[in-house]
């Protein structure tokens, strides 16, 4: 119908849950505690989710995530969106390493191991466009 509550936000039927939590400031209401805790931001200025790489803050960690994957969408690391897996490989690569470090001889094998696991991960780091695009499939 076209009661209060039938239309609100432009989206029909929204105005049938419960809006029981009422900000003190302002007195605008909200169906979950943790969007009147996230509004209650506009009001303080707290900004509490800040990009590592350009310092821009947010009031919620969405706005964060929308903001890597517009701003800087070829940034490499868990801070900067990229793949968990990725790095987990990256990690568990080094931890082999430095496992089977004291059976390989430093100077034979070994050197030759850990300057192709160094340059992995240069490249990683330096054509981090060629895995934005595995970002979208391996997340």
């Amino acid at each position: 119908g076209s009661g209060p509550g039938a239309l609100c936000n432009g989206r029909p039927g929204s105005g049938s849950k419960s809006r029981r939590f009422i900000c003190d400031q302002c007195g605008k209401k909200f169906t979950q505690s943790a969007h009147l805790k996230s509004h209650l931001s506009v009001h303080t200025g707290e900004r509490p989710y800040a990009c590592s790489i350009c310092s821009r803050s947010f009031i919620v960690q969405y706005s964060l995530k929308l903001h890597m994957k517009k701003c800087h969408p070829n940034s490499v690391g868990l801070s900067a969106g990229g793949s968990p897996i990725l790095w987990f490989i990256l990690s568990m690569l080094l931890v082999i390493i430095f496992i089977f470090a004291p059976f390989i001889d430093y100077f034979g094998y070994f050197c030759s191991f850990f300057c192709l696991f160094y340059s992995f991960f240069v490249f990683l780091l330096h054509f981090s466009t060629f895995f934005a695009f595995f970002r979208i499939i391996i997340l």
